[in-house]
């Protein structure tokens, strides 16, 4: 029996048969489940049961389609349960009343301030809009991530393939941008990169704007490897798990730490510092990149100052320290402020415009108007949902209304609120489908991973469309159709103007703040140009010390970062030992003490003489601020003047780099009116980079001389025992070269699926190797160009092998059989038109001292 007449059953029934006790594999009627669960224990409300039931019917017959009543319910008619008023509220027709039951349908829903459509059919329907281009993964990638061989044996899409090269082929010291859609696979990416490292004893450090995100993280981690440990820190730790933790950093035993800013420039700074000077931090991650290019004082600037903490950590790490930047949405104020935090880097961008989303905006009379049709829309959309304010107090306001309209399953979060355990119990509870909705502020959702949201509400104007995009892109985020309503009145545009206004620091403040922490400045010892500056400097215009100004102060530096006035920077805190005669506690104060003190200053270098001069800033201000309204593009989405698509397409177009991200006209306002409605959409295109990453080491090599094209020749095999000794030659040569820095292997499915072909990425310096099918050509185009070696099979087709000859790369090492006929050579055998050198002898000079 399927989910669906289960609970028709168990509600015609209620309460006579048992709730089951194993899970629904259907999402919706999971929840309904629980609801249900959730009822006998007194934390469910009528408005949930009604939501949920209404979800639950509605599905079904949008999936039916062409019938003209849907699927009915018998429900009871009890305590804890909606009474036939509170059905006609959800939408639901009560069509048949008894003392025990009522019969109950659906009644569909086409609103008139929403022109009379029916906003929630492909949602309800879950219609599928994400299209995945699957391609076959390296066995690095692979193994990693999964040693029993049963998943992850393709990459989601060439824009994941080609991010997770570029990030195993990083060179030393390197930074490397990742921007992939949402769903895109960016995590997989610096953790499949976490697991090569820990076989060689090294650490990979990632920072995530909240300590829930990094939680949420630790625990896919450890599903995803089945490994056990601690891999999130963050202060709600015990004091001794905290030490255990730092001792593992320091002695190289903890492969991954997940980790917020705050975490990783205070308490973890010693550890690290100590592991990056000892060769063990590998890697430092920051996902949710773009966030570094927030401003305001909602987000803290902690985030932003990452950057500085990056920078004292590679020179710490002898400049060995490699940076991966992860991103979903790359504006082109957020790649200035990245390149100019950051420096010169590789781009692997293959994004996409989301297609998930229906969009409808609605400008309700005043509030009370905005609040009667948002009401009627909660009682209705798929669940789950998030609904959006931009005040605090505002989200407040809409979690009450909820509950008092019977949604208890129901959470209000907001920006700090999942920073303690109580949040991140929250979090859980979303996660395991405790709550139906949550109504929160913009911080939530960065980075978690809720694939089945259906609905996003925005009882707001976001004051960007980056913020809009973003938190419309928390839904449908398992590549099934979502709703997003916007409802709003025209207050909400002066408010969200005035949030913009916060997103700027001006000239006179930000100068005066920073004259007052230059006055206090103190050069570091053995860093020539370098200075602690007190956060807690206060300039004319403050009146007492805060942690809110010293936030502002932290905001100036990173402003000052931005316009090229200083480089943000970090120095190794200073380490303190026991005194005689002192106990643990009293260390342990003396420890904190210190601590606080130095991470109230922030180390800085200048690259700006004029740094205290007004006029400088002026001008610098003006280069880095676009003049003109900082809402327009806000403005545009609401005057339904242009299709969303045409601006977030403007919106995430760097002409810098050549990133024109393509996607669907999309369903909103404006293509729908003109009968354009579209969700499909051209695989994105990867821009690459296109650099040379050579391992082998010239001076080094031994062996025979290699060329750009270097031919070696062998005997085709005859009967089984010479097709044996030809492959254990062909894996002897592949094993040699993979060791002295061949990263690229091209051959047959049969040779390429052997186990000790498969395992040659574990003997590559670099822990990773690139392979392809022989009869493959040059894939995406732009990507790192490595030593490569090709196998020409014995038998099998020879046409299509033309390619093999003109490939671009440093070293190529082709390896065919006698009678492989010189393309183009009217027939003529490869071996006399060209050099070369058999498998035998080739394999011989390798061998050489």
């Amino acid at each position: 029996m399927s989910s669906f007449h289960v609970l028709q059953e168990l509600l015609a029934k209620w309460p006579g048969e048992p709730i089951p006790e194993t899970k629904f594999e259907d999402a919706v009627h999971e929840r309904l489940r629980r609801a249900l669960l959730g009822l006998r224990a007194g934390k469910t409300g009528p408005g949930d049961l009604a939501g949920l039931i209404r979800h639950v019917l509605a599905r079904e017959g949008a999936r039916a389609g062409s019938r003209e009543r849907g699927p009915a319910f018998a429900v009871p008619r009890a305590e804890g349960w909606p009474d036939p008023t509170l059905w006609q509220a959800f939408g639901v027709e009560v069509f048949r009343q008894e003392p025990k039951r009522l019969g109950i349908r659906v009644i569909p829903w086409h609103p008139a301030w929403l022109g009379g459509s029916d906003p929630l059919s492909p949602a309800l329907r879950e219609e599928p809009r994400r299209r995945r281009d699957a391609v076959s993964a390296d066995p690095a990638f692979s193994d990693l991530l999964d040693p029993a061989g049963t998943r992850y044996r393709t990459y989601d899409s060439p824009g994941q393939r080609q991010a997770v090269r570029a990030a195993f082929l990083m060179p030393a010291g390197s930074t490397l941008l990742v921007n992939l859609p949402t769903g895109g696979g960016k995590s997989l990416v610096f953790q499949s990169l976490a697991l090569a490292a820990q076989s060689d004893g090294r650490m990979t450090l990632v920072i995530v704007p909240t300590v829930a995100l990094a939680r949420d993280q630790a625990r896919r981690f450890s599903e995803l490897t089945g490994l056990k440990g601690e891999w999130a820190y963050h202060a709600r730790l015990a004091s001794d798990a905290k030490r255990l933790f730092r001792q593992r950093i320091r002695e190289g035993t903890q492969p991954i730490v997940f980790t917020s800013p705050e975490s990783a420039l205070g308490a973890l700074r010693p550890a690290l510092f100590e592991a990056a000077s000892q060769s063990r931090l590998a890697h430092l991650v920051i996902d949710e990149a773009h966030l570094i290019a927030a401003w305001g004082a909602d987000f803290r600037p902690e985030f932003q100052l990452v950057a500085g903490l990056r920078n004292g950590l590679r020179q710490e790490s002898g400049g060995q320290l490699r940076t991966l930047l992860a991103t979903a949405t790359l504006s082109e104020d957020t790649w200035a402020t990245l390149r100019q935090l950051f420096g010169q880097m590789e781009v692997i961008s293959a994004v996409h415009l989301r297609p998930e989303p229906s969009h409808w905006i609605h400008r309700a009379a005043d509030e009370v108007d905005r609040q009667a049709k948002l009401e009627e829309a909660l009682r209705r959309v798929p669940r789950p949902f998030i609904l959006y304010t931009t005040r605090r107090e505002d989200a407040v306001l809409w979690a009450d209304r909820l509950r008092a309209m019977g949604m208890w399953r129901v959470t209000c979060i907001r920006g700090g609120d999942l920073a303690d355990e109580a949040g991140s119990r929250q979090l859980e509870a979303w996660a395991e489908r405790e709550f139906d909705g949550v109504v929160a502020t913009s911080a939530f959702g960065l980075g978690v991973d809720q694939s089945e949201v259906r609905t996003i509400v925005h009882a707001c104007v976001p004051e960007t469309v980056d913020r809009y995009y973003q938190e419309v892109g928390r839904a449908g985020r398992d590549g099934k159709a979502a709703i997003s309503l916007l409802v709003y009145v025209d207050d909400d545009v002066c408010v969200a103007h005035g949030m913009a206004d916060d997103l700027v620091i001006g000239v006179q403040k930000g100068l005066a703040r920073w004259k007052a922490m230059w006055q206090g400045r103190e050069p570091v010892p053995g860093r020539e140009g370098t200075y602690m500056v007190p956060l807690d400097a206060l300039a004319p215009h403050n009146a007492n010390d805060s942690r809110l100004h010293r936030a502002w102060n932290r905001r100036t530096l990173i402003l000052m970062a931005r316009l090229g006035l200083i480089t943000l920077d970090a120095v190794q805190p200073p380490a303190l030992e026991p005194q005689p005669g002192e106990s643990e506690s009293e260390f342990e104060g003396r420890w904190r003490l210190e601590s606080a003190r130095f991470f109230e200053k922030s180390a800085v270098r200048l690259t700006e003489s004029g740094h205290q001069l007004e006029q400088v800033w002026r001008e610098r201000r003006a280069m880095a601020v676009a003049n003109g309204d900082p809402l327009a593009d806000m403005r545009e989405i609401l005057s339904g003047r242009n299709a969303l698509s045409d601006i977030f397409r403007r919106a995430y177009t760097i002409r810098e780099l050549g990133i024109y991200p393509d996607g669907a006209d999309g369903d909103c306002p404006v293509t729908r009116g003109a009968g354009q409605v579209s969700h499909a959409y051209p695989p994105p295109p990867v821009f690459p980079p296109r650099h040379v990453i050579q391992l082998l080491e010239p001076n080094a090599w031994r062996g025979p001389p290699l060329s750009p094209l270097t031919l070696v020749s062998y005997r085709p095999p005859e009967g089984r025992e010479g097709a044996d000794k030809l492959r254990r030659a062909l894996v002897d040569l592949l094993q040699v070269l993979v060791t002295r820095g061949f990263l690229e292997i091209a051959t047959d499915e049969a040779l390429r699926t052997r186990q000790e072909v498969r395992q040659l990425w574990k003997r590559s310096p670099a822990r990773f190797v690139i392979d392809r099918a022989i009869h493959e050509e040059d894939g995406t185009p732009g990507e790192p160009r490595v030593a490569r070696v090709s196998v020409v099979p014995p038998d099998g087709p020879r046409a299509r092998l033309e390619h093999l000859f003109t490939l671009d790369r440093p070293v190529h090492v082709l390896v065919f059989p006698e009678d492989l006929p010189e393309p183009g050579g009217r027939g003529r055998k490869l071996t006399d038109l060209r050099p070369h050198t058999p498998l035998e002898l080739f394999l011989n000079r390798l061998d050489q001292p």
